[in-house]
């Protein structure tokens, strides 16, 4: 599945590029222009131009931003919480490789053992299981926000169905703990990967580290 990076409220001229882009290239990623952050989105990309409007981003903080533009910014890009700055001129080549560095390889290590998932399986070095979209969706942003509850309104905004307040996402949760264990042949419910934080969300907590 490929990944999302999202930029924010671009110039005439960026929307031009990416679309050339996406155009006459094999892309690795999805490149989607909004003027708000998508809450579905892995990465989001914003002008120096706009890095005044960062902080009133709080509530997607579980997504990593990267600053585009003058290197008179770079300071104060980082000062307000940028995982990188790319000076002008940039590429789309060095945007995808700066971009690999903060988005999750799709791997855990629990109990010594490294899990491996996509959207269709979850495995370790002897077994697989299958995954849907769904689950690894959602497992791919909790090991990529280690330590960070992710409310449930976040989840559903991820997989892209209204929060109808129904117990949907805790299903998909039980199945991906129920498939962990099975990978990790834990039979104890005091360690769990995922935790439920009551009227919060879930957490996976960096004891399990990510690949």
């Amino acid at each position: 599945m490929r990944k999302t990076l999202n930029f924010i409220n671009p110039s005439e001229a960026v929307i031009n590029k990416i679309n050339i882009y996406n155009f006459t290239n094999s892309v690795s990623f999805n490149y989607l222009i909004s003027d708000f952050p998508h809450r579905s989105a892995d990465i989001l990309f914003i002008s120096s131009s706009m890095i005044h409007i960062c902080r009133d981003y709080r509530e997607f903080s579980y997504i990593p931003f990267i600053v585009y533009g003058d290197s008179q910014f770079i300071e104060k890009s980082f000062a307000v919480g940028a995982a990188d700055f790319i000076k002008n001129p940039w590429s789309f080549n060095e945007i995808e490789i700066r971009a690999v560095r903060y988005i999750n390889k799709d791997k855990l290590f629990i109990n010594n053992i490294e899990i491996q998932f996509s959207n269709s399986s979850i495995q370790n070095s002897e077994y697989t299981l299958p995954m849907t979209v769904n689950e690894y969706k959602i497992l791919s942003l909790l090991s990529n926000n280690l330590d960070k509850i992710i409310s449930k309104e976040n989840i559903y905004y991820k997989i892209g169905v209204k929060n109808d307040k129904s117990r949907v996402i805790d299903t998909y949760i039980h199945s991906i703990k129920k498939k962990i264990n099975q990978l990790t042949n834990n039979k104890d419910k005091n360690i769990l990967a995922i935790r439920t934080i009551k009227n919060r969300g879930y957490i996976i907590n960096s004891q399990f580290g990510c690949g």
